[in-house]
Formats: structure tokens, C-alpha cells, sequence
């Protein structure tokens, strides 16, 4: 085996020699150190034979094979190496390329949370008004329902006094009356108006209400009284003393004598009178 580095390969037939300068030579092969041939070390050329030469020489031509091959096979490195060193460089541009691409969309990204954000606290505003809204539509719907309740509390008594009213106006219609009845005992008697039909008589005396400040009592202003008069001793009613007659021509009532009259807030004025 050769211990030491080779310059060149050496040709058959030459013998090695001493160049004087402590190197063993073999035509252009020059050995630092001493080398080994078939397990034999040698220290000067002029120890190899020609065998040995022929070993060294087919020794040198393997080691030269194996650096050929060794050549070939890092030839074959270096392409191989370059197709990965291609492939790397491709698998970064794809990268950089991905990267672009995640930045990008990490920035789309972005834009849209910040525009999605923005909308949540427009919502979130428009919520927060929207219910000070209800709440103020709430607050105005209970007091428009106060005063509807109050209104319909209104509205009930109204219908109560409209349906006593045409009660009444039921009864005005049908002209049907209790009547009262009334002694006039002397002339300072006054008629009383607490029915509007009343029934008047006396013991039997000539009435003239000579005495007394009202011959008839004070009423409404439009209420209607009728006086109907029940006995044959006559009952005079005079113009004046609250009571204003047709004409100022007085009325002496005999039985079923009949007035009526309408009291105009100040006195009973006459509407028309029965002689019967």
C-alpha cells in the first residue's frame, strides 16, 4: 500500500533514483517518505526490483482507477448536489412566495377584523340607542295608557250620564208622569214644583195667594210644570209673584181646570191654560 501523496502515475520499466536532495524519485513520482510494497518497507529505490516496480506500477494504476471512480462519483455528487441546490433554491422562491402570500392575507386579514370591529361597535351603538328609544317609546306608551285610562274612566261616567239622560228623555218622550198632590190650604200656600204634573186642592176656600211671596216655587230654568186643579172651589193664580200669564189675564182653576207652564230661570212663564 502506498503511504504517501502521488504526483503522477509512473511508466513501465523505470527504475527509481536519487535526485541527492533526500528524496527518493521514480522518473516524475516523488515520494516524501519511505513506502510499503507487497508488506516490504522501503527506504531507497535502490531496493525495489523490477517486480517491485511492476507491483508499485499496478498498485499506482488501481490507486489511479479509484480516483478516477472517486472523480466520477464526486462528479456525480456535484450534479446531484446541484439538482438539490435547484430544487432548494425553487422550494425558497416558493416559500418566499407562500410568505407573500400569508403576509398579504394576514394584512387582508387584518383590514377585515378592523372593519369587522368597527361594524360590532356601530352595532353595539345602534343597540345601546335603539333601546333608549324603546325605553322612551315605552316610557310615552304608559302614559298615553294612563290617560287612555283615564279617558275611558271619562268616557264611562259620560255614558252613564248620557244613558240617564235619554233615561229621562225616555220618559219626557212618552209624557208620562207621577203626578203630586198638594192641599193649598190658604193663600199664603206656595205650589210646590217636586213632580211636574201636580194635583191641587183646598178645604173648600177661595185660594187667591194674596199672602205669600211665590205662588208658585222656583224651578229649573226649562223645566215644564202642569197643575191640574181638583176641586170646585176655585184656585187663582195672578200675573206676577214669580208667575208670568198670557196676556196678564189671571186663571181662577176650577175641577179639572188645567196650566202649564215653563220656568225660564227667573219665573213660571205660561204656555197655555184648560177651562174645562
Amino acid at each position: 500500500m502506498v503511504a504517501t501523496a502521488i504526483s503522477c502515475c509512473l511508466t513501465a520499466g523505470v527504475w527509481a533514483v536519487e535526485d541527492g536532495q533526500g528524496t527518493n524519485v521514480v522518473k516524475s513520482l516523488r515520494a516524501t517518505e519511505a513506502i510499503e510494497l507487497g508488506g516490504t518497507r522501503i527506504e531507497s529505490w535502490d531496493e525495489i526490483s523490477g517486480t517491485d516496480l511492476t507491483a508499485l506500477e499496478n498498485a499506482t494504476n488501481a490507486l489511479q482507477t479509484q480516483v478516477t471512480a472517486l472523480r466520477a462519483a464526486t462528479n456525480a455528487l456535484n450534479a446531484s448536489t446541484n439538482a438539490l441546490q435547484g430544487q432548494a433554491t425553487a422550494l425558497q422562491g416558493a416559500t418566499n412566495t407562500l410568505n407573500t402570500a400569508l403576509t398579504a392575507e394576514n394584512a387582508a386579514r387584518t383590514v377585515a377584523d378592523f372593519a369587522l370591529s368597527n361594524a360590532v361597535d356601530n352595532l353595539q351603538t345602534s343597540t345601546a340607542t335603539l333601546n333608549t328609544a324603546i325605553g322612551n317609546l315605552t316610557t310615552v306608551t304608559n302614559a298615553l295608557n294612563a290617560r287612555v285610562g283615564g279617558l275611558e274612566t271619562s268616557s264611562n261616567a259620560l255614558n252613564s250620564s248620557i244613558n240617564a239622560l235619554n233615561a229621562r228623555t225616555n220618559d219626557w218622550n212618552r209624557s208620562v208622569y207621577t203626578p203630586g198632590a198638594q192641599t193649598i190650604s190658604d193663600n199664603s200656600t206656595t205650589v210646590s214644583v217636586a213632580q211636574a204634573v201636580t194635583k191641587i186642592g183646598n178645604s173648600g176656600v177661595a185660594i187667591t195667594f194674596s199672602g205669600c211671596a211665590k205662588q208658585i216655587a222656583a224651578g229649573s230654568a226649562g223645566q215644564f210644570l202642569t197643575i191640574v186643579c181638583t176641586n170646585n172651589a176655585p184656585v187663582k193664580f195672578t200675573n206676577g209673584k214669580g208667575v208670568i200669564l198670557a196676556e196678564g189675564v189671571s186663571f181662577s182653576m176650577n175641577s179639572n181646570d188645567v196650566i202649564q207652564l215653563v220656568y225660564d230661570g227667573a219665573s213660571w212663564v205660561e204656555v197655555h191654560r184648560t177651562d174645562n
